[in-house]
């Protein structure tokens, strides 16, 4: 799971091999009830189904009418092979109950990076450990774990040597605070660094106030961390984090790039416009603005465009969300800057709205900012982590600013603009 997910559903499969593992399983649905951004689906082998076929169907019966606000809890049969396939192509947290060794087979063959891969947890039939065996940090299986644990009265097994020793894992950090590991390959070095107490150089070519917060914020939870401003300002640091939206960080030696997802794309275009000529003025928007692509948060626009194929195919080829919105959303745009936004009345009279690319880029930054917000308050409450309320201050809307890197710009019927926080 990557810092993506934290705005759109969690997508959760979990799977039972027992009949003690089907009852636990109930416990399990329960508990990731309880968030929000949870979309589960539950499945239980084929055996099993067919030894517990008519209370599955009573079961799912009553989750398809009790369910409030979660969509329907799906019981499906599959096949442990069946199941690990499709949770590891759809998934982002993958839970089984029962034994590990079964699991750790059912994984092996689709196992590919530790920047892809879902989290996978194991829990035993009788509940008593929760275990992540995969991607425990970027792809959350051990936060998963230990709130589940606490749920369901369990002990947590947690092994990676940065959390056992107390540690900053700087992977995980890098997640809560929305960005992506540019080389998942320096993550050792960083984390090797912070177990023996050495200094490691931290750097930024941003002038964003969230991102110096940012910076304060781990220098607090590893007082060796040293504020560098510029690369070669002490030559003798073997180890560098550097938080920078550009991509030519990622191609230096000894340095872990991390990248702020805080860029938000609007596009408006002609009816059936040709997906070349949109992505050929959005890949050059980027470019020119000196950004990696993977700081790009989101592609907004009107619902008017909804079923634009063009809009769709590069959602789709760069793994990017499209946020639709409406012309009466878009006219709210100015709530979040104060910006002055470029109008045309033949826009305003075809779509309702006299902008498109930048009051879409701006709304589609401001519901992100909205929807991040519960989600800290909920970690505030649950959780003893004092890094937390940093993260209160950080993602609150009235500390975040929305500001235009590129106003509208407009080339055979394609029209562009990006915001950041």
């Amino acid at each position: 799971m990557n810092s993506e997910k934290l705005a759109s559903n969690m997508k959760i499969y979990t799977i039972a091999f027992t009949r003690q593992g089907a009852k636990l399983q109930e416990d399990v649905k329960t508990a990731l009830q309880s968030m929000p951004e949870a979309d589960v689906k539950t499945h239980l082998t084929p055996r099993l189904m067919e030894r517990l076929r008519e209370e599955v169907a009573a079961v799912a019966n009553q989750n398809q009418t009790e369910n409030s606000g979660h969509g329907a809890i799906q019981i499906q049969e599959a096949g442990l092979k069946e199941f690990t396939q499709q949770a590891f192509e759809n998934a982002d947290q993958i839970i089984y109950i029962g034994a590990a060794g079964i699991v750790v087979r059912a994984i092996a063959p689709y196992l590919e990076s530790k920047d892809t891969d879902p989290g996978v947890i194991v829990i035993d039939e009788l509940g008593k450990f929760v275990i992540p065996i995969l991607s425990g940090h970027i792809g959350g299986a051990n936060d998963m774990a230990k709130m589940l644990a606490k749920m369901l009265g369990s002990a947590p097994v947690i092994t990676t040597a940065t959390d056992i020793n107390g540690c900053l894992a700087i992977d995980t950090w890098a997640v809560k605070h929305n960005m992506t590991v540019a080389n998942i390959e320096n993550i050792k070095h960083i984390s090797a660094a912070v177990l023996e107490n050495h200094k490691i150089g931290i750097y930024t070519d941003s002038k964003s106030a969230i991102i110096k917060s940012q910076i304060e914020e781990l220098q607090s939870l590893y007082g060796n961390f040293v504020k560098l401003d510029s690369l070669n300002q002490d030559e003798k640091l073997k180890n560098l984090v550097v938080i920078s939206n550009h991509a030519k960080f990622g191609l230096r030696a000894g340095i872990l790039h991390l990248i702020p997802m805080n860029i938000f794309a609007g596009i408006g275009c002609r009816k059936n416009k040709a997906p070349e000529d949109v992505e050929k003025l959005f890949l050059d928007t980027l470019k020119g603005l000196k950004l990696d692509i993977r700081s790009l948060n989101s592609i907004n626009t009107v619902d008017l465009k909804k079923d634009e194929e063009a809009l769709l195919e590069l959602s789709r080829k760069y793994g990017k969300k499209l946020n639709i919105y409406t012309a009466q959303e878009l006219l709210k745009a100015e709530a979040y800057t104060a910006y002055g936004f470029s109008e045309s009345e033949l826009v305003k009279r075809t779509t309702g709205v006299g902008n498109i690319c930048e009051r879409s880029a701006v709304i589609g930054a401001g519901n992100f900012i909205k929807a991040l917000n519960p989600r800290v308050r909920s970690e505030q409450k649950n959780s003893a982590d004092k890094s937390v309320k940093s993260q209160e201050k950080e993602y609150d809307c009235d500390y975040m600013e929305i500001t235009m890197l590129k106003t509208k710009t407009k080339k055979d019927g394609v029209t562009i603009a990006v915001a950041e926080i």
